[in-house]
């Protein structure tokens, strides 16, 4: 039994010792040039394939050489032009962009519109839907959530296109996949910003939970996991500058930012759509500061 013991434990301490060796090869080797990754969550439900839309849109920025990252959330419901001259919601760029012969033309066409529209190539994309946030969610373990007030919701969307009442408390919690993803989807009690917060705040809640002694060992869980549930045009050679980006995230060098009140104006379109204006001279303020 204790021979049994032994070897578990030198098994777990290889394991260690090899994460800690392969992040030190990453830190090392990641160029010091800065690099943007699109993060796109899509409203695609279970059995649902074809085109879809952008339902989270986040632009993941790391710069070396200033020690230094940051989160951006584009709201959905941003009215921005887009490179076939429509002007409409920026989350249904993706949608306007799929091609049923290529994969990365709907992702790529997004990252073209926010380029095109806020001067920010990005370095690739990911998508993953909501099956695949749960499952990379629950390889992690779970992760802790600092849930800052009260939040309720009497009509949160079901898979089968009914509503439920969720309810969180405020304070530190545990979530699993399916508790995170209602976390970051629901948004009736404050809106898309909000919403925006609380999944920038899940992103750095994974980054910590995984770059903590006791995650190391899911972290190969978790990769399988995202090599399942993600769709990406990312090359081996741009994981150094992702390692560096979750190593800022978990070790609080990093900011976050939402394109929310400050940086928008309500607008109906003649067809009466509710959708956001963007305030250019405030975004070119910010984005300026962030990309100097």
């Amino acid at each position: 039994m204790r021979g049994a013991l032994n070897r578990l434990a030198i098994f777990g301490l290889s394991i260690v010792l090899a994460i800690l060796a392969a992040a030190t090869l990453i830190w090392f080797s990641a160029p010091d040039s800065p690099a943007t990754f699109l993060i796109i969550g899509t409203d695609q439900r279970p059995g649902e394939a074809g085109p879809t839309r952008a339902d989270t849109i986040l632009l993941a920025h790391v710069d070396p050489a200033r020690d230094f990252a940051f989160l951006v959330s584009i709201p959905r419901d941003l009215w921005l032009p887009q490179p076939s001259g429509l002007t409409n919601r920026v989350n249904t760029a993706m949608f306007n962009g799929y091609d049923p012969t290529d994969a990365h033309a709907g992702p790529r066409y997004l990252a073209k519109t926010i380029e095109d529209n806020f001067g920010v190539p990005t370095s690739g994309y990911f998508v993953v839907n909501f099956a695949g946030f749960v499952d990379i969610i629950d390889a992690a373990g779970g992760i802790t959530v600092d849930v800052p007030v009260l939040l309720e919701d009497n009509a949160y969307p079901t898979e089968n296109f009914g509503t439920m009442s969720v309810r969180f408390e405020p304070g530190r919690q545990k979530m699993d996949g399916e508790r995170a993803l209602i976390y970051v989807r629901t948004r009736h009690q404050d809106s898309d910003f909000g919403r925006a917060a609380r999944q920038q705040q899940v992103l750095g809640a994974l980054a910590r939970r995984l770059l903590a002694p006791s995650g190391w060992p899911r972290i190969p869980g978790v990769l399988a996991a995202t090599l399942r549930a993600v769709q990406t045009d990312v090359s081996l050679l741009q994981v150094p500058a992702l390692a560096r980006f979750a190593v800022y995230v978990a070790t609080n060098r990093s900011e976050t930012a939402v394109l929310g009140r400050e940086y928008t104006e309500p607008w109906t379109t003649e067809t009466g759509a509710a959708v956001l204006l963007p305030n250019w001279d405030a975004i070119h303020r910010l984005f300026q500061q962030l990309f100097p």
